[in-house]
């Protein structure tokens, strides 16, 4: 299993407009366009802009997200945020940004769900799927498939608090067509995988815990 997956990121359609950086030293500005794909999640386009920020302002540029979903966008020196479109809104700022080296988003970023600090989602690629009983006959039996070696298929699943419940119900519910989660890491890098069942069970109605299954495919 990857180690330290902090969060998912649910794709959404619908964006548009961009997000312009500007160095406080000497002006610079880029911008990073939201659109040019059907559609992304917002640490998609977080990652964007952190690759578009570390060029234009240099090393120290991140994003970070708060186990309540609320981004916050750093750099080691001062530089601005201005927003169009939808972008704001997604990202959960509340307009511009200025005068500073460091932004907190207002609201929670649609579709990003990171419940703890680290080791959040526990995923693999390799898990193989349930085995399936052969078939007796008279002369022997049927085997449906070779012993050790089904079918392998990733897993995901999360294990939360009930209280963490809800922000899952929310980000999910951002959603578009075709359905696709980002899994994130502590490094920010992302296994985007096709999204088809969603399971939420309350593990224990004492201790508080539930878990989240989602089915993926790659």
């Amino acid at each position: 299993m990857p180690a330290n997956q902090i969060g998912l990121s649910f794709h959404r359609t619908g964006w548009t407009g961009s997000v312009t950086i500007t160095k406080t030293d000497g002006g610079a500005t880029s911008a990073v366009d939201s659109t040019g794909s059907t559609s992304r999640s917002v640490a998609d386009f977080l990652n964007a802009i952190e690759t578009a920020g570390e060029s234009l302002v240099g090393g120290g540029f991140k994003w970070a997200v708060s186990t309540s979903g609320i981004v916050t966008i750093s750099s080691a020196v001062a530089f601005s945020l201005s927003f169009t479109g939808t972008t704001a809104a997604r990202l959960g700022f509340s307009g511009s940004q200025t005068g500073g080296a460091s932004y907190t988003a207002t609201s929670a970023a649609g579709g990003l769900f990171a419940p703890y600090a680290s080791e959040s989602v526990f995923y693999s690629n390799d898990v193989r799927a349930p085995a399936v009983p052969g078939v007796a006959t008279g002369a022997g039996a049927i085997w449906m498939r070779t012993p050790a070696s089904d079918p392998i298929r990733p897993t995901v699943f999360v294990e939360c608090l009930r209280s963490k419940v809800l922000h899952f119900i929310e980000a999910h519910a951002v959603i578009g067509t075709p359905s696709k989660v980002d899994i994130v890491d502590d490094h920010h890098d992302l296994d985007a995988y096709h999204l088809g069942a969603v399971r939420v069970n309350e593990r224990s109605d004492v201790d508080g815990w539930a878990l989240i299954e989602l089915e993926v495919v790659g």
